[in-house]
């Protein structure tokens, strides 16, 4: 299976259950902690309004998590069936406390191996989550190969911007502070994906590209991470955020 990210370590350490552990996306300045929250229930809105979720929809969620974007689904809509993949047992094991009224099965397994049949979906979801996987290619192709006819991929991605780096930090030290704290990251230094000519030759088409680097950047004040680049992974992360070298995309596509 692949490695879990090292921040994903100290989350679990106080998650009392499900929980965002996403980025959110904000209209307005930081401020109290239960600002964050808001925050990432609106990125999250953001996404099932792209997925346009209706009942009898069989959804899967690729890189659950701790299971609260299923068990708002759950929440928010009837007569669909849910599906959640990890690969971390023990982020399912607190995923599986989401009393579900829906039918909502857990799934431990790779991103880019998804062990379901051809055509057995009607949406699948991936937030803020595929710049982990092996590969986006593998992934996108594995997403195409179990939704069905005119069914729904959305996702949101981190992509490194080649005209926005810093001079002044070498591809090296990124590449080893990030993959520190943040790896598996390993497509790091694929510049300017290109979600819709990529998803193309997989038979998705893109249905929308929302560029919300702007939007999401504010999360780093409301974790209280440091400005300083200097100041570790999450420093740098948030700096290559905040100077629009690593932008956030929404995307949404159609088989």
């Amino acid at each position: 299976m692949p490695r879990t990210p090292r921040y994903i370590d100290a989350i679990l350490v106080d998650a009392a259950g499900p929980a965002p552990i996403h980025l959110g996306h904000w209209e307005g300045t930081v401020g109290a902690p239960e600002a964050l929250r808001a925050a990432q229930d609106r990125l999250e809105t953001i996404l099932l309004e792209l997925a346009e979720i209706e009942a009898g929809q069989r959804i899967l969620d690729v890189g659950c998590g701790l299971g609260a974007t299923l068990a708002r689904i759950d929440r928010e809509h009837e007569g669909v069936e849910l599906v959640g993949v990890n690969h971390d047992a023990r982020q399912l094991a607190i995923a599986r406390t989401v009393q579900a009224r829906n039918p909502l099965e857990w799934v431990e397994a790779d991103a880019c191996a998804l062990p379901f049949e051809d055509a057995s979906f009607d949406r699948a979801l991936a937030i803020e989550c595929i710049f982990h996987f092996a590969s986006r290619r593998a992934f996108l192709a594995e997403a195409a190969r179990v939704l069905r006819p005119g069914a729904r991929l959305v996702f949101s991605d981190y992509v490194l911007s080649s005209e926005r780096l810093d001079a002044r930090l070498s591809r090296e030290e990124i590449g080893a502070r990030i993959d520190h704290d943040f790896g598996p990251w390993p497509e790091l230094f694929s510049l300017d994906v290109d979600h819709a000519a990529m998803g193309a030759t997989l038979g998705l088409t893109l249905m929308a590209s929302i560029d919300a680097t702007e939007a999401t950047a504010p999360s780093y004040e409301a974790f209280g991470v440091p400005r300083d680049a200097s100041e570790g992974g999450p420093a740098l992360l948030a700096h290559l955020h905040r100077t629009g070298a690593l932008r956030m995309y929404y995307v949404a596509m159609q088989k």
